[in-house]
């Protein structure tokens, strides 16, 4: 039985996308609903069913990665022609109809996110940080932590024992 996979909420386009569809097989197009198009592509319920995802994710790792990677790819095409709204890896709906009832539901909520994401980009940072000197960093300029340290040092030893350290 054949289902849509959706990767993403984005205004109506007639955008021809280049890659195909998390199956390797089914090309990405976009079922239209009032000015939002969703951007899916047909897939096999049987391979993507909640339970079958669930058992992939335990047992095929590569499986995983391969299909949160054409998820991800689609997501990025998409963009390339303005704002998404993305969505969660494995989003499936049994038929259009189900799909556009969902569409329907949350119609405003797309609109409002479409039109406050307008002109922007996503961006991920990623930072890596020594423990040590980080944390030595926090304790001497954090004013918060600064004025808790000296309120700490300055009670009885026994008292300042009871009292929660960062650690």
């Amino acid at each position: 039985m054949k289902g849509f996979y959706l990767y993403c909420v984005r205004k109506k386009s007639n955008k021809k996308y280049s890659m195909k569809g998390i199956d390797g097989k089914g090309k990405i197009f976009i079922i239209p609903y009032q000015d939002l198009g969703a951007v899916v592509s047909q897939i096999d319920l049987e391979e993507f069913e909640s339970d079958e995802i669930q058992r992939k994710a335990k047992e095929d790792l590569n499986w995983i990665k391969e299909k949160a990677q054409i998820h991800e790819e689609v997501i990025e095409e998409a963009m390339a022609e303005g704002s998404v709204i993305p969505m969660q890896f494995g989003v499936v709906f049994k038929n259009i109809r189900s799909l556009k009832q969902k569409l329907a539901n949350y119609y405003e909520q797309f609109k409002k996110s479409l039109k406050k994401l307008a002109g922007k980009q996503e961006w991920g940072v990623r930072v890596f940080l020594q423990n040590e000197i980080f944390k030595k960093v926090i304790e001497n300029k954090d004013r918060a932590v600064l004025a808790e340290k000296q309120k700490i040092t300055s009670m009885p030893k026994g008292m300042a024992f009871f009292c929660p350290k960062a650690s």
